[in-house]
């Protein structure tokens, strides 16, 4: 089983990110960084657009500037502090 939380370290950020694995839309905010995984592979990263707890999904905005929807069952979400 894997950590639910980590820390990452990338030579793009003056400081290491700690990221935490979350599990539902209760855990998120609009405006908050997550990034999107299958299997510690990083399919794309973002700011959270809009929610929709009832589906248990929500929107990103990419660091490429498409829009995309999460699903929890889909991707393993973490979120980046």
């Amino acid at each position: 089983m894997e950590p639910s939380n980590h820390i990452i370290h990338s030579p793009h950020w003056s400081q290491p990110q700690r990221v935490y694995r979350v599990s539902g839309c209760s855990e998120i905010s609009k405006g908050d960084y997550i990034e999107a995984r299958i299997a510690e592979t990083l399919f794309f990263s973002g700011r959270i657009d809009d929610i929709q707890p009832a589906m248990d999904l929500f929107w990103v905005i990419t660091e490429q500037g498409a829009r995309q929807i999460v699903e929890f069952s889909e991707f393993d979400v973490y979120l980046r502090t």
